[in-house]
């Protein structure tokens, strides 16, 4: 027999089922439900929008970025690589990580700056210094990251 249990706190979700399954699903589920307040899920669970940070937002499911109540005109590997980066707030992308992330370059050998030019860009669009940024960081010598 099954218990179904609801509560509600801080925006989030809690549901358990079952005496052995309550924790793992009540984590599980709680994880679930404060990240799916932060986008929109497509079919197989990925999030189509994301707020990148107060004022901007990427959607992927459209390729569209909206800062301050506009929208920016972006090629799809800035919207891509934008939206990777907010998909993962705060974690260490190598270069070689990125490309095989966002571009799908797996083992790629060519010039792996790519990634600093498209980094460039998306600075110079949505930082307000692009030369002094705030959201996102380089981490010398390993690679890129937005700020979580």
């Amino acid at each position: 027999m099954y218990q179904l249990s609801f509560s509600f706190a801080l925006a989030n979700i809690y549901i358990g089922i079952g005496k052995e399954d309550k924790w793992s699903m009540t984590h599980s589920l709680r994880y679930k439900t404060s990240q799916y307040l932060l986008g929109t899920l497509d079919t197989q669970g990925e999030y189509l929008w994301r707020d990148v940070f107060p004022g901007l937002s990427v959607n992927i499911g459209h390729y569209t970025v909206n800062y301050m109540g506009r929208e920016l005109e972006m090629p799809p590997k800035e919207i891509e690589l934008l939206h990777f980066l907010a998909s993962h707030p705060g974690m260490v992308f190598t270069r070689e990580q990125l490309l095989e992330q966002v571009w799908g370059y797996e083992g790629f050998y060519g010039d792996i700056r790519n990634v600093d030019v498209t980094v460039c860009r998306l600075r110079e669009k949505i930082e307000e210094d692009d030369a002094n940024p705030v959201y996102i960081l380089t981490k010398w010598g390993v690679g890129y990251y937005l700020k979580g």
